[in-house]
């Protein structure tokens, strides 16, 4: 499961049959069906149709999520050419009042360079705080 789902619209004290779980997390019911095949997901008893707890389908997603998240280090970024995450070299940074992280408000710094793999350019938005940390990294 590469693909990144959301638990949104999900319940935990429901249960939900294919048809509704396909609806909700918007994929194909066959999905879950080879996902019940393989034995990543199991059904309340083998009555059809078969019925998913609503906290079984989202302890499944967020364990899938977290298994496919990449973390990255101070002084890293991804890079989506060779998708990995890779030492910025040549490290340019831009700071200007007016870009801001989120919805918190707090100054953004744009980390730009070459990707140590690939030479492709990478950049990473890092808050004023992350920079401070990073400034005998860089």
């Amino acid at each position: 499961m590469n693909k990144k789902y959301t638990t949104k619209g999900l319940h935990c004290y429901r249960s939900y049959t294919i048809v509704e779980l396909s609806e909700i997390i918007n994929i194909h019911p066959d999905t879950i069906r080879r996902w019940m095949k393989t034995k990543q997901l199991n059904p309340v008893g083998n009555n059809i149709p078969y019925l998913f707890y609503g906290q079984d389908i989202i302890d499944f997603i967020k364990k899938n999520n977290q298994k496919n998240k990449i973390n990255l280090s101070p002084g890293e970024a991804m890079c989506l050419a060779c998708n990995k995450a890779t030492k910025i070299k040549n490290p340019n940074i831009k700071q200007k009042e007016n870009w801001k992280i989120g919805r918190t408000g707090k100054p953004t710094i744009l980390l730009s360079g070459l990707c140590s793999i690939c030479n492709r350019k990478v950049n990473c938005y890092i808050s004023q705080k992350t920079y401070e940390g990073l400034r005998g990294v860089l």
